[in-house]
């Protein structure tokens, strides 16, 4: 769909139009909807929303907007708690909402371990426009529900989709036979088609949504174990590492206010951090939690569903499940075990990356974008954790803390029980984090590997940018730099992350389709386009 469909064809899906359907066939096309649309109402507009409201436990109610999560709610599903809350988000924020009647869908017989039994079902067709008329195309494609009671039929609530084929009486057209020497021909041909931008672009921000899912959920387990031991022992070297890392959470997570010092509010949420902390974990509408980066990942991966293993969907609907069932719990859900499972799901991905995909332009942007956003995080998690001093045990605990994020600590360990390495450890962190050529999990490794990925699509700007920032990180003695001039190394970390924020933004002048200047309702992404 994202192929063939002009820009802004998905414009008259948008559940905010509904309501105008029927108006807008008549003005623009004088003629009624062949097809009546059902009643809806865009919360926008002052009636529709008490409408709504009134009526919320009989229709169901969607977010109008593709940047947020788009799951349906339908009110006779929902108990008196969840109403009670989806109404006060409606209320705070009426336009990013509409409702619409249910509707009885058709039913369409399915396989299963019992026999043949009814599912929900929908149909869509597609037209092509062809000499000044649009021509419907015999079939198209059926969603079938995940249950046999659901009223929501969307890949997200575990629908089946499959394509529908109308059978003729006779072929309309003569089949296509290949001569042997054409077969031979193709059999032999090893050159794919190009990525178009669009596709890159879709490849590489997999990667980087994916990445920054693993670094949230990484970050959260060491947050809330922190949280856990030392939430009440204050004036404790224990509480002085726990708040540093929960004002780290907020400065690599980007999601405000927060912990920092500063922030309205910041004070009652660090004596209380959980409301937050499980909002990191699970909800899909705050920019920078877990769940926003992993539904942005299933997103960007489902427009280039087509190149990726069939696995790589079956991993990101069992990460969107264990969410859903997490957010369910509420305040009874276990964050640690909940991260650990997101975590899992992430690295199951970089795997099948790493050890499926062929090395070529597809590998290459989906590892670029995964290399640019280790990269990044890494330098923001350093420059937010060891730059300021503290008493030898906070610093002790906070750097374990940066290394468990980072996945080095055992790596540290085996180091210090060796002798090997530098003698202060938050300086060995930085070294293993930053500067370490052999640590796949250490910003010079990334940047190296990044290269390696953009070889095929070589671009000499870009390859000097990612080798000037090489050049900068390897001459840092951390020893030196922790002895005397530490302030100074971690200016020289900010700059780094600003150059890394311009090498991201010249691969995607390079490569990726340029995205219209827009206007947002919400906090913009940390130094991305999506």
């Amino acid at each position: 769909m994202s192929v063939v469909n002009p820009f802004t064809a998905g414009v008259l899906e948008n559940p905010g139009l509904a309501p105008y359907l029927p108006g807008i066939a008549r003005a623009l096309l004088d003629e009624d909807l062949t097809l009546p649309s059902p009643e809806a109402w865009w919360c926008g507009d002052e009636k529709s929303l008490d409408h709504v409201l009134a009526h919320l436990d009989q229709l169901v109610v969607t977010p109008i907007s593709r940047g947020v999560a788009t799951e349906s709610y339908v009110g006779p599903e929902l108990d008196g708690t969840t109403l009670e809350s989806l109404r006060r988000r409606i209320t705070q924020e009426p336009w990013r909402w509409a409702g619409q009647e249910i509707v009885q869908p058709s039913t369409a017989p399915i396989v299963s371990t019992t026999g043949l039994v009814p599912r929900p079902m929908v149909l869509r067709t597609f037209a092509v426009a062809y000499d000044g008329n649009y021509h419907v195309l015999p079939g198209g494609m059926a969603r079938v529900a995940g249950s046999s009671d659901s009223l929501v039929i969307t890949n997200r609530a575990g629908a089946l989709a499959k394509d529908v084929w109308v059978v003729e009486a006779e072929s309309l057209t003569p089949p296509v036979v290949l001569s042997p020497a054409f077969a031979k021909s193709r059999r032999q041909q090893t050159v794919l088609p190009r990525l178009t931008p669009r596709g890159a672009g879709s490849l590489y921000w997999t990667g980087r949504y994916s990445e920054r899912a693993q670094s949230t959920a990484r970050l959260l387990n060491v947050v809330e174990n922190l949280v856990e031991d030392n939430l009440t022992r204050t004036d404790t070297p224990g509480h002085t590492a726990m708040v540093a890392m929960l004002v780290a959470l907020t400065e690599v997570t980007a999601v405000r206010p927060g912990f920092a010092a500063g922030e309205p509010g910041s004070a009652e949420r660090r004596a209380n951090p959980l409301p937050l902390l499980r909002d990191l974990l699970l909800d899909p509408d705050l920019r920078g939690s877990l769940a926003h980066n992993a539904l942005r990942m299933t997103r960007s991966a489902q427009e280039v569903r087509e190149v990726l293993s069939l696995d790589t969907f079956g991993i990101l609907n069992r990460l969107q499940t264990t969410l859903a069932e997490a957010r369910a719990l509420g305040e009874e859900v276990h964050i640690q075990d909940v991260a650990s499972h997101a975590m899992e799901a992430c690295l199951a991905l970089s795997g099948l990356a790493s050890e499926s995909l062929i090395r070529d332009s597809i590998w290459a942007f989906l590892e670029a974008g995964r290399r640019m956003e280790r990269a990044q995080i890494t330098v923001r998690l350093l420059r937010n954790t060891l730059a300021a001093e503290r008493s030898p045990v906070a610093e002790a605990l906070v750097t374990e803390g940066v290394l468990r994020v980072g996945d080095s600590l055992i790596t540290y360990r085996r180091r210090m029980a060796a002798g090997v390495g530098s003698a202060i450890p938050a300086g060995e962190a930085v070294h293993l984090l930053a500067t370490d050529e052999t640590n796949p999990r250490s910003v010079v490794y990334s940047l190296r590997r990044l290269l390696e990925a953009l070889a095929e699509t070589f671009d000499p700007v870009i390859e000097g940018a990612v080798t000037a920032i090489i050049d900068r990180l390897v001459t840092i003695d951390t020893d030196e730099s922790f002895l005397s001039r530490r302030v100074a190394l971690f200016d020289l970390m900010a700059d780094i992350e600003s150059d890394l924020r311009g090498v991201s933004d010249l691969i995607e002048a390079a490569h990726f389709e340029q995205q219209p200047a827009s206007q947002s309702f919400s906090v913009p992404e940390i130094g991305g386009w999506r």
